[in-house]
């Protein structure tokens, strides 16, 4: 009777089968065999520890695809990772730039989460937070605050002669 020995399922090399040419494991980029202590390389949001691949912290899921930390300051609350090219949703006073697909401020605002003002005030306004909201006036005009109450109506308009 004669025999013949063949490499394993998903192995192979030409005398010893040490190649293994089969799936990876779903935590590894690259790997010598099938478990999760096989892997060369983890994938991008994991981490080699003691041999194993585990999600970075912030990340979770089986393939660590899921996001749960901090979002940029300019993502208000909705991203899939920790940079401003993760964001789903940009803050007001920014846009998404077309050629990057980052969230980008306004050009008239700055700072991380686009709320700094820097665009021009109205003609009577020394100093304003955006170009309808007048913070202080300059000589010889009158500051007024139009408040709204409980039921977000307008009541009647308030001069503050400490902003004059």
């Amino acid at each position: 009777m004669y025999g013949e020995c063949t490499c394993d399922t998903d192995w192979e090399g030409t005398s010893d089968c040490s190649m293994y040419s089969g799936v990876c494991h779903e935590m590894c980029d690259l790997c010598t065999g099938p478990t999760a202590a096989d892997c060369v390389s983890c994938l991008e949001n994991a981490t080699d520890v003691g041999g194993s691949c585990i999600c970075k912290p912030d990340w979770t899921g089986s393939t660590c695809q899921t996001y749960l930390g901090i979002c940029d300051p300019i993502c208000p609350s909705s991203c899939t990772g920790p940079s401003i090219s993760d964001c789903t949703v940009c803050v007001e006073n920014s846009y998404r730039e077309p050629s990057t697909g980052y969230c980008t401020c306004l050009p008239e605002y700055s700072g991380p989460d686009c709320s700094g003002y820097t665009g021009a005030c109205p003609p009577r306004c020394r100093h304003c937070t955006s170009l309808y909201d007048c913070c202080e006036c300059i000589d010889n005009a009158m500051f007024t605050d139009y408040n709204f109450g409980p039921d977000n109506t307008s009541s009647h308009p308030h001069t503050d002669s400490i902003h004059q």
